[in-house]
């Protein structure tokens, strides 16, 4: 059986968005030169693709190839005009509302959640 773990940026206080439902960085989470450092060694498969294309990281990585959202979070990408944030992951996206995903290789999942992801642990 294959891992589930929760990866995910958030402020102390558990915050993962602005209190508008935007992208935290900057304004609610700090980005500090050794956070960022401890993520391209550990962890460069979380970085969106325009991050790693921008800082030149080629690295696969060796924690996930799978990233899972929802609607709200990938809106935020949709908004930026990135269709894709993470092209080097399978990416899925959880919403009843979407429809047709707007990027071939982001897959849209209307059903339940919990099946699906018991289906990617299986």
């Amino acid at each position: 059986m294959r891992t589930l773990t929760y990866y995910v940026a958030t402020t102390l206080d558990g915050f993962i968005a602005g209190s508008d439902g935007a992208d935290p960085t900057g304004s609610i989470i700090t980005v500090t030169p050794d956070y960022l450092d401890h993520v391209v060694t550990h962890y460069p498969e979380t970085l969106p693709g325009p991050a790693r294309e921008a800082m030149g990281i080629t690295s696969p990585g060796t924690h996930f190839d799978t990233v899972l959202e929802g609607r709200g979070s990938y809106q935020v990408g949709l908004d930026a005009g990135v269709t894709n944030a993470y092209p080097h992951l399978r990416h899925i996206v959880f919403s009843r509302t979407l429809g047709q995903s707007p990027d071939p290789a982001v897959e849209i999942v209307a059903d339940d959640p919990v099946q699906t992801v018991r289906g990617l642990k299986a």
